[in-house]
């Protein structure tokens, strides 16, 4: 037995051998598209039946390990049936025109009794059935990655693609490998084989993108994109197939496919000497002056910050500059360093030395004297204040002054506020009618009688009467009063005015209300009792006729040219320049 397992073996391994031959002459080179032609190539050749020594090889193969397990084989029954009346041995049965005894057709014998062959189960008394190995409960026969196609009596196994039966059952087959081995082309041009379960994929290296067609792998303009180059200070990007270069400009050196700022100052450290400090910038570097200096950064000269005013001394400090710096001073009055200075409250000692009053301010403090008394040239002592010296002091009418003080009266007509100072009107009216006779009106400081007409008050301003000349208040006529042959008293205006509807006041005559605008070219203005013409803007009342206009020209018209508009000459030949110059 063990024998014919090593023959059957041996001619296996030659029709595996046969097979690769073929993938080297047939194959690889031909994989186009996305189609896994290493996969189909192994597939026709494994599935290809014109070898019958390889399938008899791998049959004979599958009997021999199934017949080690067929006693055990819980699909494979026996029947043993009692002698019978032939007296057969086993389950034996007397041969059909024979008096003999052995075995059904289609069975083997087993000592005394028969039994179906391997691959088959007994049905019935004499009949035998192939058994599915493949649709058997418990663990596919052929393994993982296989596919079992069951036979009469038997079984065989077929690698799913891309898988290559070895004697530990299906193995992946690297594609990528094999097309190395081989020579032939697994992907296209430029594409990475990349080996996966069944199968492989092809990818781009980095640097490349698949290209629009699907047909290989172009390469990625970086610098289309790229930013690390810097190229908005001036540097280049070059491309390059899967990559690309930096050309940086001076001040900048490339690290790690990138433009880096070279940073002088620390690699030249006495780039900047005397006052100057290094202060390094993108692709360059500049020198500039130390705190307390100024200058272009290679002559620098001391900044007095005092004057320029970029000292932090306190407001209430003094600024005093030294070579390279500057110092902070509080004022008097005041205590610090110069930097923040504290108000010093004087008055807390000695009342400040004031005879009366002592309030601190900012830096200093200062004296105040009582109400009615004043500071004298010392600026501590008090003296009487004179308040009305001033015109009325603080008095609104009269002032009147005391000693340390002063009081305030009132006009007559008018009484004092309680406030001592303003004087508020008496309502005269209120009380007894203010001794008018009809019509009292209150008035600042006082009031006046009114009569009602004909009546006019008389000379006491207070009562009414009948008026009969001329002589009591002008007859009550605003402007010119007569009296009428009857006696009666007749009232009269003066020109440009009219009499009121009383007959006794003058209304003014608007001259330039009606359609002849008071005889003005332009402009009519009324005035109380007469008018005035004027002109638009660019013109002039004329000298020789108050109501009529001239235009103004500025500069004058020069030349014997003449002035036809506001600014503009009608100037003879020969002066066309502005007034006719």
């Amino acid at each position: 037995m063990t024998f014919q397992v090593m023959m059957h073996l041996w001619t296996l391994l030659s029709a595996v051998l046969l097979l690769l031959l073929l993938l080297v002459t047939e194959g690889l080179s031909n994989h186009e598209g996305n189609d896994n032609e290493v996969l189909k190539q192994i597939e026709t050749n494994l599935n290809r039946s014109q070898n019958p020594e390889i399938e008899n090889a791998i049959r004979n193969i599958t009997e021999v390990m199934q017949s080690d397990t067929a006693t055990t084989s819980p699909m494979i029954k026996t029947s043993r049936l009692s002698p019978t009346l032939t007296g057969c041995p086993g389950n034996q049965v007397t041969q059909e025109g024979s008096t003999g005894c052995g075995c059904p057709p289609g069975t083997v014998q087993n000592g005394d009794n028969y039994t179906c062959p391997l691959g088959f189960a007994l049905q019935g008394a004499d009949e035998c059935k192939d058994v599915n190995e493949c649709e058997g409960e418990g663990p596919e026969p052929c393994g993982l990655h296989a596919s079992c196609t069951n036979t009469p009596g038997s079984y065989s196994c077929s690698c799913l693609r891309g898988y290559l039966m070895s004697s530990a059952g299906c193995q992946d087959i690297d594609e990528c490998a094999l097309a190395a081995v081989t020579g032939l082309q697994g992907c296209q041009k430029g594409s990475e084989c990349k080996n996966t379960l069944g199968s492989f994929t092809c990818s781009c290296p980095v640097g490349y993108v698949s290209a629009l067609n699907g047909q290989g792998c172009v390469d990625v303009d970086e610098c289309s994109f790229e930013e690390q180059c810097r190229r908005e200070l001036g540097n280049l990007c070059v491309n390059t197939p899967g990559s690309f270069l930096c050309q940086c400009q001076p001040g900048f050196r490339t690290e790690a496919s990138a433009c880096v700022d070279v940073d002088e100052c620390m690699e030249s450290p006495g780039l900047c000497d005397g006052q100057g400090v290094c202060e390094n910038t993108l692709g360059s570097y500049k020198c500039i002056c130390q705190p307390g200096y100024r200058g272009n950064g290679t002559h620098c000269e001391d900044e007095n910050e005092c004057a320029s005013g970029s000292h932090r001394c306190d407001t209430n400090a003094r600024c005093g500059n030294i070579i390279g710096s500057y110092f902070c001073q509080c004022y008097q009055g005041f205590n610090g360093d110069g930097h923040a200075c504290f108000d010093v409250d004087e008055c807390l000692r000695n009342n400040g030395y004031c005879e009366h009053n002592c309030t601190n301010e900012l830096g200093a403090y200062s004296c105040q004297c009582a109400a009615g008394y004043q500071l004298d040239q010392g600026g501590h002592n008090c003296t009487d204040v004179d308040e009305c010296s001033a015109p009325n002091g603080t008095c609104e009418h009269i002032c009147i002054n005391t000693m340390g003080s002063f009081r305030c009266s009132c006009k007559p007509g008018y009484q004092l506020h309680i406030d001592g100072h303003t004087c508020v009107d008496i309502d005269e009216c209120k009380l007894h009618n203010g001794g008018c006779s009809h019509t009292c009106s209150n008035s600042p400081g006082g009031f006046t009688c009114h009569c009602p007409r004909p009546l006019l008050l008389d000379t006491d301003n207070l009562t009414c009467s009948n008026a009969t000349s001329c002589k009591l208040r002008n007859g009550g006529c605003d402007h010119v009063c007569s009296l009428r042959a009857e006696g009666d008293i007749q009232c009269s205006c003066r020109a440009a005015w009219k009499l009121g509807d009383d007959l006794k006041s003058c209304v003014d005559v608007n001259e330039c209300g009606d359609f002849t605008n008071g005889g003005c070219e332009q402009l009519c203005v009324n005035l109380p009792g007469g008018f005035n013409c004027t002109c638009r803007e660019g013109y002039e009342v004329r000298t020789d006729d108050p109501t009529r206009c001239q235009p103004v020209c500025d500069p004058p018209c020069q030349n014997y040219g003449v002035c036809v508009g506001p600014n503009s000459c009608d100037c003879p030949l020969g002066y066309p320049g502005v007034g006719c110059s």
